[in-house]
């Protein structure tokens, strides 16, 4: 009986059967099952606290209380969990948010391979220097303090009028830096400041004040004024003014060599992703059928 070969198809497709539902069942079980290791859970801690550093990874998992531990698994499970729900229903396939992060998780993981490659000589970073000067252009910069009087409720000639009235007992009392705030109203951008740039005092004071100041129309150390600004009059008294300056490559060589570097590690990266992109056939349909209207 065993000779007859329809039995044998059958018995071999029996086995066939068997083995492929226990297959099944086995990868049903596991698509079932969430393993919560300390791999999982490091990668999930980074990823929530969005530093992608392991060892901070680490010692915030080590060092979590027992229920802080087990809010952290309910919240991996339970992500994990909807993530296989939503990718069985296949919601992943048509969604451009999900489609932009795996772009950037891509591009990430390229920067990564491209930093630890990278390695600028002294001479590529003096080149980098030369070729992007502007960038390491030092601001001219001012320190100064100053007594407002607003030309709300006043009008601008009375505020005028009253800082005319106290320059004399500023000049009188060598009133000190530090001792301006007792003098004048209160001003909403504060009354000291120290190392600010044109576009810092522009932002508070305006333009036309801003020219007096940068200008070196002001003695230094003397109360100067009165000045005006939309807001009203300004007796200033400026301690430190430092001009705009090209500096050399040994002083901020440090600099320049992190931001050559940088400049590397991003070329290799758009590099490396472009030949990915070079390896798919573009089949631009939109402009034929633009070219057959």
């Amino acid at each position: 009986m065993l000779k007859e070969p329809l039995l044998h198809f059958l018995v071999l497709a029996i086995g066939l059967f068997a083995l492929h539902a226990a297959v099944s069942k086995d990868e049903e079980r596991d698509a079932r099952t969430i393993v919560v290791d300390r791999v999982a859970l490091l990668e999930f801690i980074q990823y929530r606290t969005k530093q992608f550093d392991s060892e901070t990874a680490a010692t915030k998992l080590d060092s979590l209380s027992s229920d802080a531990l087990d809010r952290i698994v309910q919240s991996f499970v339970r992500e994990e969990a909807l993530a296989r729900e939503a990718r069985a229903l296949e919601l992943d396939r048509t969604d451009y948010v999900i489609k932009r992060r795996l772009v950037q998780k891509l591009d990430y993981m390229a920067q990564g391979f491209t930093d630890a490659g990278a390695d600028v000589t002294e001479a590529e970073a003096r080149a980098y220097f030369r070729e992007n000067a502007a960038d390491f252009y030092v601001y001219p910069r001012i320190t100064f303090t100053h007594v407002f009087f607003a030309a709300n409720g006043r009008g601008m000639t009375g505020a005028l009028r009253q800082a005319e009235e106290t320059l004399a007992e500023l000049r009188n009392s060598d009133t000190r830096f530090e001792d301006a705030p007792g003098f004048g109203e209160r001003f909403m951008f504060g009354t000291n400041h120290i190392d600010r740039t044109l576009e810092d005092v522009r932002s508070r004071f305006g333009d036309e004040m801003t020219a007096a100041l940068f200008e070196d129309m002001l003695a230094s150390g003397v109360w100067s004024g009165p000045l005006r600004s939309e807001h009203g009059a300004h007796l200033v008294l400026v301690t430190d003014r430092r001009p705009g300056r090209q500096p050399t490559f040994q002083e901020v060589a440090e600099r320049v060599t992190r931001e050559a570097q940088r400049s590397v590690n991003a070329e290799r990266a758009r590099q490396a992703t472009q030949r990915i992109v070079d390896t798919y056939r573009i089949d631009l349909r939109h402009a034929h059928e633009t070219e057959t209207k």
